[in-house]
């Protein structure tokens, strides 16, 4: 059986955040919530939902590598748990 991870915790939501404005990709990357609880991304530009794999998928796409951890101004934990988040979702980024 699958597990699919559905809900952020608070650091999750908060370093998503940070990636998306300080790469500028907040203009489309938004993070909202199901009545149930459930997170989701919410495309912007295409008004579109998306899963939480798909939609942070997306966003690492469009992301350097190395720059995420230059540009982003990430400290430890907040690379720690991106890191974490994307094993979570079974993401793979560099």
């Amino acid at each position: 059986m699958r597990v699919v991870y559905k809900t952020l915790n608070d650091d999750e939501y908060n370093v998503l955040c940070k990636i998306a404005h300080k790469t500028k990709m907040d203009c489309w990357f938004c993070i909202k919530q199901k009545k149930d609880g459930t997170d989701y991304i919410y495309d912007l530009e295409n008004g579109k939902r998306m899963c939480l794999k798909a939609g942070v998928s997306q966003l690492v796409e469009g992301i350097d590598c190395w720059g995420i951890y230059q540009n982003c101004d990430l400290s430890t934990e907040e690379k720690q748990v991106f890191q974490n988040l994307l094993k979570k979702l079974r993401i793979v980024f560099c």
